[in-house]
């Protein structure tokens, strides 16, 4: 028995369309009650050349039923994939793999966004001047809370090209953002899957991707955010913890770019938390021998956030 299955054609499914210049995707597991967000902000989409990919990992909510009546009455393609429950990055990966987009864009199963986000997000990506496209993964815009407040408030610029963990550690960024990726690019770079474990940080991904590629962020709020207690964002210590190869890894490459010496203590900081809590101490003691200093310095901190979850 596969992992994953393929529903059958469905003659309203439109699979088999010409390739559209989006694949907007969601990965949902058990979002039946949110999922009419992202739907209905599609339907109201100015630019109609796209596909909506959905990767269902395991819904037991009705999810399969709803997003079948949506395919019946659609408007723009729909196509439903559902898989075993294995996590948000098998659904990622399966969802790239899937995907008939030239551009890759994912939107949470619970989040909407501006009528105009695609069409800005083409817009924005032909600014970038064609000689230079190659060298550019993709762009980035800001999100807006349900208030409609820009979440880690506005950029300083129109906009900002660079690798993503420059300009977002030279910003000192914080908060939600959002974009798309091309889809040959993110096809070089899948997450890994690890046995056992459930979660890999998306940062992994996106720095990997960072190190080749760059980013035009824009000054532009196209992503409305729902904070919500069963979101991953609600648990992420504990998920983190529960899945210490992936996290690990995480920390352990971000020791390693070309990034403020406060981003990259954080990291040490977090290699010692998630390390100790996890026993995995050979990752720290790997950390250690490349990068002494920043260990050292994160030590404490480490300890301290250990201490202060108890």
């Amino acid at each position: 028995m596969t992992n994953t299955q393929r529903h059958a054609p469905d003659p309203m499914d439109a699979t088999h369309s010409p390739a559209p210049l989006f694949t907007v995707f969601t990965a949902t597991f058990n979002r039946a009650h949110t999922l009419h967000r992202v739907h209905d902000s599609l339907c109201k989409q100015t630019l109609k050349d796209f596909e909506w990919l959905i990767v269902d990992d395991g819904s037991t909510d009705g999810t399969e039923d709803l997003v079948r009546s949506w395919i019946e009455h659609q408007s723009f393609p729909i196509r439903y994939i559902r898989q075993v429950n294995q996590g948000k990055h098998f659904a990622y990966n399966r969802g790239v793999e899937e995907a008939n987009g030239e551009l890759f864009l994912a939107l949470d199963s619970d989040d909407t966004c501006s009528p105009y986000a695609l069409a800005r997000f083409h817009h924005h990506w032909l600014s970038i001047p064609a000689a230079q496209r190659p060298s550019f993964s993709g762009v980035t815009c800001l999100c807006q809370d349900q208030q409609g407040r820009a979440l880690g408030g506005p950029l300083p610029e129109a906009f900002i090209d660079g690798p993503p963990f420059e300009v977002i550690s030279r910003l000192r960024r914080e908060g939600e953002m959002w974009g798309f990726h091309r889809t040959d690019v993110l096809r070089q770079f899948r997450f890994p899957e690890i046995p056992s474990e459930r979660f890999v940080p998306e940062g992994l991904v996106w720095n990997r991707i960072g190190r080749r590629y760059q980013i035009r962020f824009v000054n532009e709020s196209l992503r409305h955010y729902f904070s919500s207690s069963d979101g991953l964002s609600a648990k992420m210590v504990a998920i983190r913890r529960q899945s210490p190869t992936a996290t690990l890894m995480y920390y352990i490459e971000v020791l390693d770019l070309p990034i403020s010496m406060r981003d990259r203590l954080k990291a040490a900081a977090n290699l010692w938390r998630f390390g100790l809590l996890s026993a995995k101490s050979n990752a720290v003691c790997s950390a250690t021998l490349r990068h002494p200093l920043l260990m050292l310095l994160g030590c404490v901190p480490g300890l301290a956030l250990i201490l202060a979850r108890r």
